[in-house]
């Protein structure tokens, strides 16, 4: 069983939810219903308290993501607030899901570790360095400009999402950033 919204449904959906629930996001080919239904089965775990990591999470939501845990209880009363239909949770109820994303350093338990990626991201100069790996290795940045963090999560968020719908493993990307 998963959850959507607040409300548990079965693993395996009929082509009319499917639909449905596919027409409410943006309708991407390389992504597609099968895309979809990955990125639904995943969570996302947000143990940093920066901008782009705020930005990522409403990213991650907007995409279709199942689950995203909060650890900071402000920060989850906040998103809850902001945004009622957000289906965020707090550390405490993490349950394995298909695959599981963390950002940030984090100390939690997993009892399957099999599908838990960090996303590691680091910034310098023109280089962007995103990683997917089975430990944190950093997340650094000095980035001040608020245009500029809204653009890092937006390629962040097309990382995480590739790597959920290309069921890739463990990665390291650089990517070209050059300030306009």
């Amino acid at each position: 069983m998963i959850e959507l919204f607040g409300v548990s449904m079965l693993k395996k959906f009929d082509n009319s939810f499917i639909d449905k629930f596919y027409s409410r996001q943006i309708k991407i080919p390389e992504v597609g219903k099968t895309g979809q239904l990955k990125l639904l089965n995943c969570a996302l775990c947000l143990s940093t308290n920066d901008n782009i990591s705020e930005f990522l999470t409403f990213l991650c939501a907007s995409i279709g993501f199942g689950k995203i845990f909060v650890k900071n209880p402000d920060e989850y009363a906040e998103l809850k607030l902001r945004n009622p239909f957000l289906n965020v949770e707090k550390f405490d109820n993490i349950r394995d899901s298909s695959r599981l994303y963390i950002v940030g350093k984090s100390d939690i338990k997993i009892s399957n570790r099999t599908n838990v990626f960090y996303i590691n991201f680091r910034k310098k100069a023109d280089l962007i360095t995103v990683a997917f790996s089975k430990e944190f290795e950093f997340w650094d940045f000095e980035e001040e400009d608020i245009i500029t963090q809204r653009m890092i999560a937006c390629i962040l968020a097309a990382e995480v999402t590739k790597h959920i719908v290309n069921d890739e493993k463990e990665k390291i990307i650089d990517i070209e950033f050059k300030e306009v």
